[in-house]
């Protein structure tokens, strides 16, 4: 009877193994008489053979049918008193642990000898290649590629013909549940030579079920990593150090269950942190706010979001804030470095205790070395005054590729730390969609004195507000209302910088360049809210008075343009620009430039007119739904000339060439033109006499009824209909009222005395 060291550390009992004598004997058996035969069967398989009947050797679940060289090996026993091996007859929920990321489930790949397995490490030199396959009775699920529940049955093979006793694993289906998990833990990261990705147990007792192992290079021999199948039990820790050297280029993480059997995973610091917690905790329950250092007493509590800031802040391992409990999980969980050591939940005020501190080493040559603390939120009798708690959360305007922007403006305001965040939700296996890795807001705690100024920007296109404490009480408001207000308060400081308020601009200005701004109302870009407070550039130029307040546009050597200001918010000093006047060469050169491209326009002009004049026409079409086009010349008496040169294309009479060689002055040129039945008309006034007839204009409009009869009802192969004609060339508004015959008759009469009484006949009824 034989029990191998592994079945010893899992608590299984012996394993009794049918040794080469007993086959002997089976074989004695089985070539004899009938009789022999009988005996066989009542005292060998009614006894020996159920009770090795639990398990098949390696060579049973791979020979398809051959059982030379079988191994039977006893049913495991299980005893109350060892409750190891009973566990492992239980749903253990499966994941993989790579590249910092815990993921549900363990991938499997196919086969050609055992069918769906899990792959270990890699194959070739320097290397080691190991293979868990599923149970052939009753195997474990696989849900896309992916084991996702499984228990892990140990199989044995005695040592036989010279050959030592091998152990090895399947997984089968799990009939209930249990808190231990299987992981599939692969501690390759990056390449850096020499390093190798390894694991080691800091609690606990982990069992491996198999380990492979890859490495780099052709022989293997510059680096490597360790890829192997492990179960965690309750109360396990184990650290991990990934391929590619740790301090360097990664990190060293931490994988552990909690006593509730909940599976976390995180940096191995923060590991170190959340210990150190929870010790601070215990120390606060047993000692009070005395066995910790007190950093301050008890302050009011306010939670800042989106620009409105709203009294306590929320604490509780399954809260969303910074000042809460350490959240584990996917890496889209957010992070924090603080504790509540009271009850948890919504809390109006604390004071902060220094729960840890330790020196940081730098991450790499460049780098520093720092410090890191850890703090923790405390309920105390004694009272902080000037004091205030602000969470700032950035959270619901996170921008792509945008981490936070707070800045201590005045003041000292203290920053306990930080946590961020990213707008994403995992799928089934842990993995964030491609956009949502770029997407993240941030979280911050800090401490605000009287005086202190924080300013606060939660996404590129957000605008900035500041947090301010002024009185005992904590405010918010756009920054840049903020900042005009104490422009007007502090103008000093603010002109050092080249920025005066609109009541302190300096008189050593006058003469430089300076932009002009003013703080106004605009429309807010989310449909629905009121309008927002936004800082709008009035103008830049030469100063060249304060009183009144004018500017020269033409500073940057352009003719002088004046602009009178007589209201604004800002007046920013322009250092880097500089006054640049025409001398009197100068600007006898540019009106020389302007008389001769006026005299270009001219000429222009009239070479456009003959050209018109002898070329006016082109191609017209008035049939199909694309590419419609034609051209007409009005005569005053409202006729249509006929063009000079017309062609028609092949046999139609809708579409062809036609051309007018000379214009009367009084004569009225338009066209028309269509690209497809969707797109609009277009309208252009070729050739417009000094004054249009009203012949001429009803004449346009019956061609513009003419247009819309044929076109407004029609609809395009797309679906959509045609736009309206509108108002066509819209000559109507242009021309002139022509006077009635009776009013253009001459008046009657061979002398003035006759004209006048003709007048007053005429008007006068007489």
């Amino acid at each position: 009877m034989k029990t191998s060291s592994q079945a010893k550390k899992f608590g299984r009992g012996s394993k009794p193994a049918l040794t080469a004598s007993s086959l002997t004997f089976l074989k004695y058996f089985l070539s004899g008489s009938a009789e022999r035969i009988s005996l066989l069967f009542v005292s060998v398989l009614t006894g020996a053979v159920a009770k090795f009947s639990a398990g098949l050797g390696r060579k049973f679940y791979n020979s398809q049918g051959d059982v030379s060289g079988l191994n039977l090996l006893t049913k495991p026993t299980y005893s109350s008193a060892n409750k190891r091996d009973d566990r492992w007859r239980c749903v253990m929920k499966c994941f993989s642990w790579q590249r910092g990321r815990l993921t549900a489930g363990i991938e499997t790949k196919a086969d050609e000898k055992f069918g769906q397995v899990i792959l270990l490490g890699e194959e070739g030199r320097g290397r080691h290649y190991e293979k868990v396959s599923l149970a052939r009775q009753n195997p474990a699920e696989v849900i896309k590629d992916r084991v996702l529940e499984a228990y892990p049955r140990k199989i044995i093979l005695s040592a036989q013909a010279g050959r030592p006793e091998k152990t090895f694993y399947v997984l089968e289906r799990p009939t209930s549940s249990f808190q231990d998990v299987l992981v599939r833990l692969n501690t390759g990261w990056t390449y850096t030579k020499n390093t190798h990705g390894s694991w080691a147990t800091q609690a606990g007792d982990p069992s491996t079920l198999a380990t492979g192992h890859g490495a780099q290079g052709i022989a293997g021999r510059v680096g490597g990593w360790t890829d192997s199948l492990i179960i965690l039990h309750p109360g396990d820790v184990i650290s991990i150090h990934p391929e590619g050297g740790v301090g360097d280029k990664v990190i060293a993480w931490g994988l552990w269950m909690d006593v509730e059997g909940n599976l976390h995973n995180d940096s191995w610091e923060n590991y170190r942190a959340l210990r150190l917690i929870e010790r601070a905790r215990r120390t606060f329950e047993e000692k009070g706010s005395a066995g910790l250092e007190q950093m301050y007493a008890t302050m009011p509590a306010f939670t800042w979001n989106r620009g409105e800031l709203a009294m306590g802040t929320d604490t509780g391992r399954s809260a969303t804030g910074i000042a809460g409990l350490h959240e584990v999980g996917d890496r889209a969980q957010k992070w924090s470095r603080y504790a509540f050591l009271g009850a948890a939940g919504r809390i109006k005020e604390a004071a902060v205790l220094k729960l840890w501190e330790s020196a940081t080493p730098a991450r790499d040559i460049w780098g520093k070395p720092g410090t890191r603390k850890v703090y923790g939120l405390v309920p105390v009798a004694e009272r902080q005054t000037n004091a205030a708690l602000v969470r700032v959360d950035l959270g619901q305007t996170g921008s792509t590729d945008f981490h936070h922007d707070w800045k201590a403006h005045r003041g000292n305001p203290r920053l306990l730390g930080y946590g961020w965040n990213k707008h994403a939700t995992p799928d089934p296996y842990g993995q964030l969609t491609r956009w949502a890795n770029r997407l993240f807001w941030d979280e911050a705690l800090f401490v605000i004195h009287e005086g202190d100024v924080l300013r606060v920007k939660a996404g590129e296109r957000e605008p900035a507000y500041a947090i301010t404490m002024s009185g005992g009480e904590v405010r918010t408001e756009r920054w840049i209302v903020w900042e005009a207000k104490d422009g007007q308060h502090d103008p000093t400081s603010y002109m050092a910088k080249g920025m005066a308020p609109w009541s302190h601009i300096p008189g050593d200005w006058v003469g430089r360049v300076v932009s002009v701004s003013e703080l106004r109302k605009e429309r807010n870009r989310h449909w629905g809210e009121p309008d927002i407070d936004a800082m709008v550039e009035i103008g830049t130029g030469e100063l060249v008075s304060i009183q009144p307040f004018v500017l020269n546009l033409g500073w940057n050597g352009e003719e002088r343009r004046d602009l009178t200001v007589y209201s604004a918010t800002w007046a920013k000093l322009e250092a880097d620009k500089q006054v640049r006047r025409l001398t009197s060469e100068e600007v006898a050169h540019r009106e020389a430039l302007r008389k001769e491209a006026e005299d270009a326009r001219l000429a222009e002009e009239r070479r456009v007119a003959e050209e018109l004049a002898s070329t006016f026409g082109g191609h017209f079409r008035r049939m199909g739904q694309s590419g419609n086009a034609d051209f007409w010349v009005v005569r005053p008496d409202g006729t249509i000339r006929n063009p000079d040169e017309i062609s028609y294309r092949g046999r139609y009479n809708s579409e062809g060439d036609k051309r007018w060689k000379t214009f009367g002055a009084d004569e009225l040129g338009i066209s028309w033109s269509k690209v497809n039945t969707a797109a609009p008309h277009e309208f252009r006034l070729d050739q417009q006499p000094p004054a249009m007839t009203v012949a001429q204009v009803e004449t346009v409009s019956r061609i513009e009824r003419e247009i819309a009869e044929t076109w407004d009802n029609a609809v395009s192969m797309t679906g959509k209909k045609s736009p309206l004609v509108g108002k066509g060339w819209d000559l109507k508004s242009q021309s002139a009222p022509q006077p009635s015959p009776e009013e253009s008759k001459p008046l009657a009469g061979e002398s003035l005395n006759q004209a006048l009484d003709a007048l007053r006949a005429k008007f006068n009824g007489k």
